[in-house]
Parts: C-alpha cells; structure tokens; sequence
C-alpha cells in the first residue's frame, strides 16, 4: 500500500521486494505448519493438495483482477488498495474467526 503513495522507483521496488520476502517466509512457516498440525494423520498428503489448490485460486484472481483494475483506472494505486485490503481482511480473519488450531480426528 506504501508503493501507491511514492514517485520513486527505487523505494517502489524495495518496498515490493520486503512485501514478498515476507510473504515467502509467512507462507513457508506458518501456513504449512498449521496444516501439518491440523491434518488427520492418515490424510495429511490430501490435506496439502488441497491448501495448494486453493491457494493458486489468490494466484489466478489477483493478477487478473489487478489487469483489470489497472486497466480501468490508467494506474496501479487502485490495484494496490485492492492487494493491500485482502492483507487487512486475511489478518482479521486469522485473529478474530480462526479458533483453537487441533488436529482434525477421523471416526
């Protein structure tokens, strides 16, 4: 959200580039640690597949939506206020929705 509010290129590019390391890291760490902790033993391969694909869903729609954004407005900003909201709802959503993290028990 900073980059849409600065001229410069160089800060534009650090700024995105601090975004996806951390980005890399949250979804190395946490994620995948919240999966194997909370999979059922006997489907934690099944589990993974399909965190993945529903993860690639954000891969396929925001670059699209973010096309067409900035396709509409003649401009990023726009495109980065709609990136930076779903960061606001995803840590709302993991701080007051989420509950207990166990693991799942199949009967």
């Amino acid at each position: 959200m900073l980059s849409a509010s600065t001229e410069s290129n160089i800060v534009i590019v650090l700024l995105m580039t601090i975004a996806f390391f951390g980005r890399g890291a949250a979804a190395g760490a946490g994620t995948w640690a919240i999966v194997s902790d909370t999979a059922p033993r006997e489907a934690v391969g099944l589990a993974g597949a399909v965190f993945n694909c529903v993860g690639n869903i954000g891969g396929i729609v925001t670059p699209s939506v973010f096309g067409y954004i900035v396709q509409a407005t003649g401009g990023y900003n726009v495109g980065l206020y709609f990136v930076a909201a779903h960061c606001i709802v995803a840590a709302l959503v993991y701080l007051f929705v989420m509950g207990k993290i166990e693991r799942v028990k199949v009967s």
